[in-house]
């Protein structure tokens, strides 16, 4: 099966905060499991990115 990419670059420049967060949110999830990191560890790394945005 051929792998797709798909290019998020210009989502993460939107001028609307609401699109760019999540994408960079995306973006880290993929770093995670390209580069085999904990579950547990992809959890806490989500929960204090969660906890820094949610102002």
């Amino acid at each position: 099966m051929e792998e797709k990419k798909i290019d998020l670059r210009s989502l993460t420049k939107d001028e609307f905060e609401g699109i760019r967060i999540p994408v960079l949110f995306l973006k880290i999830q993929l770093f995670f499991v390209e580069n085999d990191i904990s579950e547990e560890d992809c959890r806490v790394l989500a929960r204090m990115l969660n906890a820094y945005y949610e102002d």
